[in-house]
């Protein structure tokens, strides 16, 4: 009965952080395009008041040097909360392989011709034993909107330079600043995309099955005749992969 209730309040765990992985994405994206539609309407609005009033030129420069330092500063906001949302993207995922991962050695037995699904739990094991290991997502929103966001601190440095350059003011620092904010988009970019596209959901499952597999074995809750009877060659697969393994995640 104890176990059962244990199953039973990991599957319920194990649904919520699936859900929670499906939908922060849409969080994620709505708060990207909620931060760049207040830099092009601030930066628009700036534009139009200039026009307007019909400033002279160097004011006019003034203001855009620092209208294109303010637009960075959010373009930049917007990559930290990427990378803060790209971090809890991989610990979410972690999670969802560990739970099932554990649910599989403890709960688990590997459909074989002797053993009919429905006698015992096996969505674990069959994924496991579908999921090819050499395919990864290539691209994912996180990215893109990352590296979007790159471009555009990349566009406002430049124009932002080209302005300064004329005067040789102490505006210029505006637009230096703007280049350590694009140095360090580029390092939130590469974060990033380690840790959703780029990130290998066959090897952080490998690593979750060889942990408990190795704990039940130290434990005595399986023998090596255990594993072998009631998952084949799980045990020895991941060892394989493990060891075969040439970028370890």
């Amino acid at each position: 009965m104890k176990e059962d209730q244990e199953f039973q309040c990991l599957r319920e765990e194990l649904n919520w952080l699936c859900k929670l992985h499906c939908e922060q994405i849409y969080k994620v994206i709505n708060i990207v395009l909620v931060t760049w539609g207040g830099v092009i309407y601030f930066l628009g609005a700036i534009v139009a008041k200039l026009i307007e009033t019909g400033q002279n030129v160097n004011d006019i420069r003034t203001v855009f040097i620092i209208s294109c330092f303010i637009g960075a500063v959010i373009f930049l906001v917007s990559n930290e909360i990427l990378f803060i949302l790209a971090r809890k993207y991989y610990n979410v995922a972690n999670d969802i392989f560990e739970r099932g991962s554990y649910i599989l050695v403890f709960h688990e037995k590997r459909p074989s011709k002797n053993f009919k699904m429905g006698e015992d739990l096996c969505w674990e094991s069959v994924t496991f034993d579908i999921m090819n290991p050499n395919i990864n997502k290539k691209y994912d929103e996180y990215t893109i909107l990352n590296l979007i966001s790159l471009v555009l601190i990349l566009i406002l440095s430049g124009v932002s330079f080209l302005a300064a350059r004329i005067t040789f003011d102490i505006m210029y620092i505006f637009p230096s600043f703007c280049v350590v904010f694009l140095i360090r988009s580029i390092y939130l970019f590469i974060t990033v995309r380690k840790n959703t596209s780029s990130m290998n959901y066959y090897r952080m499952r490998v690593n979750h099955l060889k942990k408990y597999f190795q704990y039940a074995l130290e434990t005595g809750y399986y023998t090596p005749d255990d594993i072998k009877d009631k998952f084949g060659d799980f045990y020895e697969r991941c060892n394989q992969y493990l060891q075969n393994s040439i970028t370890p995640k």
